[in-house]
């Protein structure tokens, strides 16, 4: 926006750093810190409802023409509508927030925290221990 260039940016709006999350979930066994929601009073922690970021107002307040869309046919109608504009846009989806693509079946080098008190994060821990020994390594 501010070099006057026209770009169209799709947003996909899941509420967080779900992946992210995901990998925590995998390699330390909990999550902390990576979806946007209100802290709980029950809990006093940031388990609560979603907090609602609007994407599509802070693009416009930029400069930029914003959609929000949340199915295949909105998508396709504002990619459309975005072809005609001529200054930037930004495409807001709204995904659902703990739906994932397949699995790669890659080996992230992530490893969970040596020293702990968490059940799940000595568990995950083991498991990196027992995966990293049959780590095939390459010399180039």
């Amino acid at each position: 926006v501010q070099e006057g260039l026209k770009i169209t940016v799709i947003v996909m709006n899941n509420h967080g750093f779900q992946i992210i999350r995901r990998l925590q979930m995998g390699r330390v066994g909990v999550s902390f810190g990576n979806e946007f929601r209100a802290r709980s009073d029950a809990t006093n922690r940031l388990e609560g409802e979603y907090v609602n970021i609007d994407f599509a107002k802070n693009a416009e307040s930029m400069g930029a023409k914003p959609w929000n869309v949340s199915d295949p046919a909105g998508l396709t109608q504002a990619l459309a509508e975005a072809r005609q504009e001529t200054q930037s846009c930004v495409i807001v989806v709204e995904i659902e927030p703990h739906r994932y693509g397949p699995s790669s079946e890659v080996w992230w080098d992530v490893a969970p925290a040596e020293v702990t008190t968490i059940k799940e994060t000595q568990l995950a821990r083991q498991e990196f221990e027992e995966n990293r020994a049959k780590l095939q390594r390459y010399h180039y």
